[in-house]
């Protein structure tokens, strides 16, 4: 699953008002690990954590098309 992880973030927590605290308890890790995330400051998070992140905000296939990096 090559997804642009920080492009992910910052939409869909902007589109559904999240905070990264409350992005961070719903996906079981430290708000400052997704700030680094979406700024692109980290590597690419675990798959459990992505997982948990699309679960969050409820994307489908067709939803997580527009977050694949292309090439």
């Amino acid at each position: 699953m090559d997804l642009d992880i920080a492009k992910l973030i910052k939409v869909e927590k902007s589109k559904n008002g999240f905070t990264y605290e409350k992005i961070a308890t719903e996906v079981g890790c430290s708000s400052s690990y997704v700030f680094r995330l979406e700024k692109g400051l980290r590597k690419e998070p675990s798959y459990t954590v992505v997982k948990r992140m699309i679960e969050m905000f409820g994307l489908s296939e067709d939803d997580l098309e527009k977050y694949r990096r292309k090439g």
